[in-house]
């Protein structure tokens, strides 16, 4: 007779570990779900190799999935959506970063840094602080 309960000679499942999809994926998932109606959750779950939920979720938000644009080399591999802090600023900064382009100004951090806390001091933000690391991924999509 095999054993029962816990204990010698039962196998036990590990916990796998959760898998994040990119925004191209989900909306790859979405795209695939539209496509073949006949496929449910649990066919979705085991072809892209995440849990239940999590297509649940991705397809509960698939309009927002659908009308990604994938060619946005940011989006390709970014796996959260992360809402801006100072939508704002970015705005204003993202404009004048397009103008500049478009009139062939040379743009460097230190002054991504100066017009962001320019159009701070414009729009009254008192919690702004100007850091590196946002404004060379904002240069990047950009240019």
């Amino acid at each position: 007779m095999p054993p029962v309960g816990k204990g010698k000679g039962k196998e036990v499942k590990k916990a796998s570990k959760r898998k994040s999809l990119s925004f191209v994926q989900k909306k790859e998932l979405c795209e695939w779900k539209r496509d073949n109606p006949s496929y449910n959750q649990n066919d979705l779950a085991k072809k892209y190799d995440i849990s239940k939920p999590q297509v649940s979720r991705i397809l509960k938000e698939k309009e927002k999935w659908l009308c990604i644009d994938i060619a946005n080399k940011e989006l390709s591999n970014q796996k959260r959506d992360r809402g801006a802090k100072f939508p704002e600023i970015e705005s204003a900064l993202y404009l004048w970063m397009q103008q500049a382009l478009a009139s062939n100004l040379t743009i460097t951090g230190d002054i991504l840094k100066a017009k962001a806390l320019n159009f701070a001091t414009q729009l009254q933000t008192t919690t702004f602080t100007a850091s590196d690391g946002g404004y060379q991924s904002l240069k990047s999509v950009i240019i």
